[in-house]
């Protein structure tokens, strides 16, 4: 599987609220009719564990079967009309691909 995440931020001129409107009603249902596309999720930031305001407004994470089916999508139609859009509610996204490397938890202790 391959995976591209994306972290978005939003307009200076858009609440989070908005942005996350504009994000969930309008660019999510383009977004998953990209080609290729087998699964889609996205994440908007509610805050921070420092409670620093943190700088990305919303993390996004697609799927495909192969980097060669994401380089099919990103020439797509679908891909063209998505990317219209994506100034409307964003100032900035940056995107990197990532690989999984599951990590073993060591058995819970058991209670007495």
């Amino acid at each position: 599987m391959f995976r591209v995440v994306y972290f978005l931020y939003r307009r200076s001129d858009l609440t989070h609220e908005e942005f996350v409107n504009h994000w969930w009603h309008t660019h999510v249902p383009l977004v998953r009719q990209f080609p290729g596309l087998i699964r889609y999720q996205i994440a908007p930031v509610t805050g921070s564990p420092d409670d620093v305001p943190p700088d990305v407004d919303g993390v996004a994470e697609l799927y495909y079967e192969s980097r060669e089916a994401f380089e099919r999508a990103q020439t797509s139609r679908q891909m063209e009309i998505a990317l219209r859009d994506t100034p409307n509610f964003t100032r900035l996204v940056t995107a990197v691909f990532v690989e999984d490397r599951p990590v073993s938890l060591p058995e819970p202790l058991a209670a007495y």
